[in-house]
């Protein structure tokens, strides 16, 4: 099981990971894929991929990786992730709870909203197999997301790339 616990509400969410497997989550050769998903607790284990596509009012929770997670067409999710790169394309009202080691890039995205991916505590309380010994998310994201660079890391999320910024005018990007 995974508590999750998120530090503005101090509520606590029970995650059965392996109960995850949604009929709309499907492992590719290049990493795991959820789509269609409404309302859904989505509990995302290391892998070199993830791929969040038609989601809307979901909350993902994703172990850190030395991957890539690609998010597309999603509306009112929260998500919690730790990666190498981060890209987010053509989605609105979302909230991303983000460490990565290059800058998180958007793309066609309106009401975003960015903050420190240690805003979720559950990893602390998990008993996920290669997670033992693991007590910060520091430690998670070294150990088990492989990051080298753990300073710029945890304050990628204030750096956030947007695609159409970069050819014409910056986006409106809100802080958690």
């Amino acid at each position: 099981k995974l508590v999750a616990t998120q530090q503005a509400d101090h509520e606590k969410e029970e995650i059965e990971p392996a109960n995850n497997s949604v009929a709309a989550k499907e492992e590719t050769a290049s990493g795991e894929v959820f789509t269609d998903l409404n309302g859904q607790v989505i509990f995302v284990r290391t892998a070199k991929a993830v791929f969040i596509r038609r989601c809307s009012n979901c909350t993902v929770y994703a172990l850190p990786t030395d991957g890539s997670l690609f998010i597309s067409d999603c509306d009112g999710c929260t998500v919690y992730c730790a990666s190498h790169q981060l890209r987010v394309k053509s989605s609105v009202r979302l909230s991303l709870y983000t460490w990565c080691t290059s800058r998180p890039v958007i793309e066609s995205c309106s009401e975003m909203l960015f903050g420190g991916y240690d805003a979720w505590q559950g990893l602390l309380e998990s008993e996920v197999s290669h997670a033992e010994g693991l007590l910060t998310h520091a430690e998670w994201a070294t150990k088990v997301g492989h990051f080298k660079d753990l300073d710029w890391a945890q304050k990628s999320y204030t750096q956030v790339d947007d695609f159409h910024w970069l050819k014409q005018s910056q986006s409106q990007i809100g802080r958690a």
